[in-house]
């Protein structure tokens, strides 16, 4: 979803509902140019032609095209200071640290100015009622958060996941939408600029 937005790894990422870190994790991955898997394992690491030595030679091809932002340009931050923990040890596992920031605070208390002078890209994926809190809670949750970004963030652009098409249509700016299928749910991939 950071490619259907136009992430380049350049302009600055707000994540404010971060949760886990997956598009914060995912964008420093980009900013860095390190490949998609770096740090993960694959099935084919199981076959017996695989050959470690080989493919950590092929691996260390790639390492001469890393890149070290003169920034942190990632900021990311939640409500949940356990979350915030785990992101900062994946952070740190992984050597991200310095290309993404970590604040434990609530995002109806922020503004863009806290992290950035810049226009850049925020992503919102909001609760959807059915882990954390209600049907009833994630739908106010949901309009204050489109009343704040359309108060708060004009011409930055806009990740935002909607938990249903009625939630879809209360978005007050338009957006491009995407059918998006995650842990059995069927939600929707709003991406585009905030005007």
């Amino acid at each position: 979803s950071l490619s259907l937005a136009g992430y380049s790894g350049k302009e600055p990422l707000v994540d404010p509902m971060c949760g886990a870190g997956t598009y914060s994790l995912e964008a420093a991955l980009i900013a860095k140019k390190i490949p998609p898997g770096w740090f993960r394992e694959f099935a084919f690491m199981q076959w017996p032609a695989y050959r470690t030595k080989r493919f950590e030679y092929l691996k260390r091809q790639f390492e001469g095209d890393f890149v070290q932002p003169e920034k942190q340009l990632i900021f990311a931050s939640d409500k949940d200071p356990v979350a915030c923990r785990q992101l900062e040890h994946c952070t740190r596992q992984f050597g991200l640290s310095d290309t993404v920031s970590i604040n434990n605070a609530d995002f109806f208390e922020l503004v863009p100015g806290d992290f950035t002078d810049q226009l850049g890209l925020i992503t919102i994926n909001p609760p959807y009622g059915r882990r954390i809190g209600t049907r009833q809670g994630s739908i106010e949750i949901f309009q204050a958060i489109c009343e704040t970004l359309a108060r708060e963030y004009k011409g930055w652009k806009l990740i935002l996941i909607a938990p249903s098409k009625q939630l879809e249509k209360k978005v007050p700016f338009k957006l491009k939408t995407y059918p998006l299928w995650h842990g059995g749910l069927t939600l929707k991939l709003m991406v585009g600029e905030i005007r």
